[in-house]
């Protein structure tokens, strides 16, 4: 079973296809400290800016993983079932996600959060939907056409 074409996206070119479990959002990785983690997925998802809270130090091996727009009280209780190191999302809505982690940092909580942003999230996987797609469709050219990065950083 292939997850969803976004999250195979991310786990691909992430090289944690072996890590996955089919139906599962949380995995299990060699761990690696929160910042290198940070580095790995800013330069295999290339993506230039991400947000992170959390310890750069900690040790995260743990990671689970809802790209795209899975919504807040998804995320929290992914966090609340999971207790992953890590929680690693497209967006968030602020006022519950980061809210919520800011608070259980404070009551001793040690999940971090990388937000890499919804759409620079979805573009492994609209990648590996082309690369899938080709040989389906016999005499029509199937490219991926990145949308990059939407916003300009100061």
């Amino acid at each position: 079973m292939v997850p969803d074409m976004v999250g195979y996206g991310i786990l691909k070119k992430m090289n944690w296809l072996n890590y996955y479990t089919p139906g599962e959002t949380t995995m299990k990785i060699p761990s690696l400290t929160l910042q290198e983690l940070v580095r790995q997925l800013k330069t295999k998802l290339d993506i230039k800016h991400v947000r992170v809270m959390g310890e750069l130090s900690q040790s995260c091996s743990m990671i689970s993983m809802l790209p795209g727009s899975a919504g807040g009280q998804r995320q929290v209780a992914q966090v609340e079932e999971k207790n992953p190191d890590v929680l690693i999302v497209g967006e968030q809505v602020e006022w519950e996600t980061t809210e919520y982690k800011r608070d259980l940092r404070k009551l001793g909580g040690k999940t971090a959060l990388i937000i890499l942003r919804h759409s620079v999230s979805e573009e492994p996987g609209m990648e590996a939907l082309a690369e899938w797609l080709s040989p389906k469709i016999q005499g029509i050219k199937v490219s991926h056409i990145p949308s990059g990065d939407p916003f300009t950083w100061f």
